[in-house]
């Protein structure tokens, strides 16, 4: 066998240009043992592509804010009992609509923010209207395509006054089914409810605390409703960093980051993100790292970690502030806080996954900036991830009853690697008659770290009623919940040339496979 193999491996060694690949023909060989049939194998090698384009919970987000009030008279997110009465304002957030929706997704964008304004109710239940109105939106962005990432706020035009945690409570408790039923398309929640914009802060019912904004026994109680009526396979983010702290911790210092053995297991720890809601607002962006160098650095480096098996998103804030000549945070940077050096190393360095692209209706000097300094389209292509295939060795033949044995290597050139669950399936896709063939596959995408190679090897027995001839090799990355599985829009598309189907959601390897 030896001789043979050294033969082959000598003459049939050759490179053979194929679609937007380079293909490999060598000879493989399995011992009889294994079960495999021996037959060539096809190292086929994939071109990348610099294009930009949609991917299911990822990039840039269209926020749906509730619209600004006139003539308002309030004062900045102030909590005084006397300011709150003055917010009368409770006209809710414009609902859903697919046509535009299905326009925001051709500029790039799965995701939409939806800030429910929820005014009205702050002193009585949740009506069935609105209840209803909840339920249609989530189905207006299943028929989109697109999933939300939706927060409930008691004030939103310059801030006002909140809920009591009784009513609070109770709100979470009636939409707790509405959320349940619509869980697919619900990409993640941030947690709202609590303070000025729902960002938890300057809260009119002391459900966070005055000092420091830090966790009390209020918004304790709120944080483990919204976990517990929230399905376990969403996330929640949260606005400030120190509240995980709290949370699971006596006091504020942050807390051991979620390990690979915590990741994904549903637990509260690993559940909760963030949403950094002024990216640019001066050097401890408007009090997410505090206002310390150290408090800042130890923050940082917490969100680097924990960041990789949760979400970050957050959106610009542009709050005017000057530039620190002494750099007080220690980052590195003098420059202009939305300056692309200083917001690139945050994405990457805090593994962001998507950011408001509309916020103060998408003309603030932020994206402006970005465009100006040529990292707009980077910001666009690297939030949250982006799966590049590099190789693939796959057979030339299978035999039915038998094993069947490929690997692939796929590298994560994004910022962040998926937060929700992600399928994996190799496709079977017969050349006479079209038909289909799924082998799933237990390798799971969320482990895909940012800027690291991932190697799949494939050692399964064929589908049980794959019939022979020839068939095209696919590989899929669904959304797995059954209403969407088979929805193109929510399958992961690879960022390579010649590879992607718009029709099916399938990325193919460019391979032909004879069973027999």
């Amino acid at each position: 066998m030896r001789k043979y193999q050294s033969i082959l491996l000598k003459y049939l060694y050759k490179f053979i240009l194929f679609g937007g690949c380079k293909l490999v023909l060598v000879a493989a060989f399995q011992d009889k043992s294994s079960g495999v049939q021996n037959s060539q194998t096809m190292l086929t090698t994939y071109q990348p592509s610099d294009e930009k384009f949609s991917n299911p919970e990822r990039g840039f987000a269209v926020a749906y804010d509730p619209p600004w009030a006139n003539k308002i008279t309030w004062d900045f997110c102030n909590s005084s009992q006397e300011n709150s009465k003055k917010y009368t304002y409770t006209a809710w957030t414009e609902p859903l609509k697919v046509a535009l929706l299905q326009k925001q997704q051709t500029q790039g964008m799965s995701l939409a923010m939806v800030r429910y304004h929820i005014a009205e109710f702050r002193g009585k239940p949740l009506s069935p209207e609105f209840l209803n109105r909840l339920d249609t939106d989530f189905t207006t962005a299943r028929k989109a395509g697109v999933k939300l990432v939706i927060r409930f706020t008691y004030n939103w035009p310059m801030g006002g006054p909140d809920a009591s945690l009784k009513q609070v409570l109770m709100h979470l408790d009636q939409i707790k089914k509405v959320l349940q039923k619509n869980v697919d398309v619900i990409a993640f929640m941030d947690a709202g409810f609590i303070g000025c914009w729902g960002e938890w802060h300057t809260s009119s019912n002391n459900l966070i605390g005055d000092t420091d904004n830090l966790m009390n026994n209020a918004s304790r109680l709120i944080l483990d409703k919204i976990l517990k009526i929230l399905p376990k396979e969403r996330m929640v983010t949260l606005r400030l960093p120190r509240s995980k702290f709290q949370y699971f911790g006596s006091n504020a210092k942050p807390i051991a980051p979620i390990t690979v053995l915590e990741a994904f297991t549903g637990s509260k720890k690993a559940r909760l993100g963030q949403h950094d809601d002024c990216l640019v607002c001066g050097e401890w962006n408007f009090g997410t790292y505090r206002s310390s160098r150290n408090n800042a650095e130890e923050i940082k480096n917490f969100l680097s970690q924990d960041n990789r098996y949760v979400v970050q998103s957050g959106e610009p804030g542009d709050v005017p502030d000057k530039p620190s000549k002494n750099d007080e945070d220690g980052d590195g940077y003098t420059k202009n806080y939305e300056s692309c050096d200083r917001v690139l190393e945050i994405f990457r360095k805090m593994r962001w996954s998507t950011i408001n692209a509309t916020y103060n209706l998408g003309s603030p000097v932020s994206y402006n900036r970005w465009k100006k300094e040529g990292c707009y389209d980077t910001i666009a292509k690297k939030l949250g991830y982006r799966f590049r295939l590099i190789n693939s060795s796959i057979p030339n033949h299978a035999k039915l009853g038998g094993l069947f044995s490929m690997s692939f290597k796929i590298a994560n050139d994004g910022w962040a690697s998926p937060y929700n669950p992600r399928g994996l399936e190799i496709i079977f896709r017969n050349r006479s008659n079209g038909r289909v063939f799924h082998l799933p596959l237990s390798n799971d995408p969320r482990f895909w770290q940012a800027g690291e190679i991932s190697t799949v090897n494939v050692r399964h027995h064929l589908p049980a009623n794959i019939s022979p001839g020839e068939y095209d090799i696919l590989l899929n990355l669904p959304d797995p919940k059954p209403s969407l599985k088979n929805r193109p829009k929510y399958s992961i598309r690879l960022a390579n040339k010649n590879i992607w189907e718009a029709s099916s959601g399938y990325n193919s390897f460019l391979k032909r496979i004879h069973i027999q």
